[in-house]
């Protein structure tokens, strides 16, 4: 189906069925029995809820540039890398 449908819709399709998987999950372990409306608007909140992380769109909020450039160690410091592997006993 990936395949066939634009990536907005595999996004919402997948939301869908974790809706139902979990409604699911609260009727086998709570007991706990939701309508279809009930899933529905799950899966429309939680859509929702993270539109921020949605990789269609601009992120919301822009990452950091971190700049990261090697420093001389402060005086007196030793560093030493090693690398090791055991095998057997």
């Amino acid at each position: 189906m990936a395949r066939e449908l634009d990536f907005k819709a595999v996004s919402d399709l997948i939301t869908v069925l974790w809706s139902i998987w979990n409604c699911k999950n609260n009727r086998i372990f709570k007991g706990a029995e939701e309508g279809a409306k009930v899933t529905w608007e799950r899966a429309v909140a939680l859509s929702k809820d993270f539109w921020i992380f949605n990789p269609l769109e601009e992120p919301m909020l822009p990452r950091k540039a971190m700049e990261k450039v090697w420093q001389k160690p402060i005086q007196r410091v030793i560093k030493i890398n090693f690398d090791a592997s055991v095998h057997g006993k």
